[in-house]
């Protein structure tokens, strides 16, 4: 099983969550194997993982100092990463100190690389991609979604891609039964601001 908070835009950044997440209550529990193997994360850690990540995105996203689009955001069991690139040293400094400063950060890992001219490319004008307005509207949508999928008892929200754009939401991966797959659905389209729902998800065989 997989948990997934997918990319609103593969050029840019990973889902913009503006701290709507809901952390799940209680952990998952997993069948042991006979041989030992490496831990894995509860539905609540994975949550406030990406609580983690949409407060520290949110952050970049209004820091007038920072694009937000070339820095990558990935969270895991509290340690943050930074991939991407910065206008200067001090952009690089600035971006993982900002991370430090997040609430329930264990670490930060600070990969960012310094490229002249990354902080202009915000204020590149690009038709092929939704203004910064309908980003954080499409931003947000992903994050309610996801939420109401970890709040409800019958959707499988590790199983469930979730994307948004200009409005419209698309659902991707497996699922137990139909039920489940128009629950997920009724679930999106339910949500304040979108305007359509894409259900490509699979009902996998038992």
């Amino acid at each position: 099983m997989r948990y997934h908070l997918d990319k609103i835009n593969s050029n840019y950044i990973s889902g913009f969550v503006l701290m709507l997440l809901l952390v799940a209550t209680g952990p998952v529990a997993y069948a042991q194997n006979s041989t030992p193997a490496a831990p894995r994360q509860t539905i609540s850690e994975n949550a406030k993982d990406a609580w983690i990540q949409g407060k520290l995105e949110s952050a970049y996203s209004f820091n007038q100092h920072l694009n937000p689009f070339e820095i990558n955001v990935s969270v895991t069991n509290g340690a943050v990463t930074l991939n991407g690139t910065v206008e200067s040293d001090i952009d690089r400094d600035l971006a993982g100190e900002i991370a430090k400063g997040v609430d329930e950060v264990t670490n930060v890992k600070n990969n960012l690389q310094v490229v002249s001219g990354t902080r202009d490319k915000l204020a590149d004008a690009n038709p092929g991609k939704p203004s910064f307005k309908q980003f954080v509207i499409d931003a947000s949508i992903t994050a309610t979604v996801i939420s109401k999928l970890i709040a409800n008892n019958n959707t499988s929200v590790m199983d469930i891609k979730v994307n948004t754009e200009y409005g419209v939401v698309s659902l991707k991966g497996k699922v137990d039964s139909e039920q489940e797959k128009q629950l997920a659905e009724e679930l999106a389209k339910n949500s304040y601001n979108v305007r359509d729902v894409k259900n490509e998800l699979i009902v996998a065989s038992m």
